[in-house]
């Protein structure tokens, strides 16, 4: 893999190693081994927007539009976790 010219975020650094093997496992196989819907469900968004997340935060551009929605999906997921568990005191 090659390295965009785009700059990265910071905390985030492109070495040119190809993990594609590794998100091939997060998509598919590791997803299969889940056992409850609901969690396979939200492991699927998560996985799917944390590849983004990564991507995006390497300078790589999301040349797909469901590669966009999958990152945007991630963000509001995030956000509604993160706001009800501060409204109820668990954070």
């Amino acid at each position: 893999m090659l390295c965009s010219s785009k700059k990265s975020v910071t905390g985030f650094e492109c070495t040119g190693s190809d993990e594609s093997h590794i998100w091939k496992k997060l998509h598919g196989e590791l997803l299969n081994d889940f056992h409850c819907g609901t969690c396979q469900k939200h492991a699927n968004r998560l996985f799917l927007g944390l590849h983004s997340l990564v991507s995006l935060g390497i300078g790589k551009n999301l040349e797909k539009e469901n590669w966009k929605n999958n990152f945007l999906d991630l963000v509001k997921e995030v956000n509604t976790v993160y706001h009800t568990a501060k409204q109820d005191g668990r954070l």
